[in-house]
């Protein structure tokens, strides 16, 4: 009977010390409110062309010129 006593308060104090903390910080994830901000953000970044592998602009090269003189 201590045994299952010990595991209630052991359950409880674990609860209050992981639980709790981790729903406060996950709430506004959950929350949903920030999708439409997300959402034109991430269509201004695909409109705006940039982003990991893009060319360079047309009549730019990637490498400096050299002096061939």
């Amino acid at each position: 009977m201590l045994m299952l006593l010990l595991m209630v308060v052991l359950t409880v104090a674990l609860s209050h010390g992981l639980v709790e903390p981790l729903t406060a910080l996950l709430r506004p994830v959950f929350n949903l409110s920030w999708l439409g901000w997300g959402l034109v953000g991430l269509l201004a970044w695909l409109l705006a062309g940039g982003g990991p592998g893009s060319s360079a602009a047309p009549g730019e090269s990637a490498d400096p010129p050299t002096d061939q003189g």
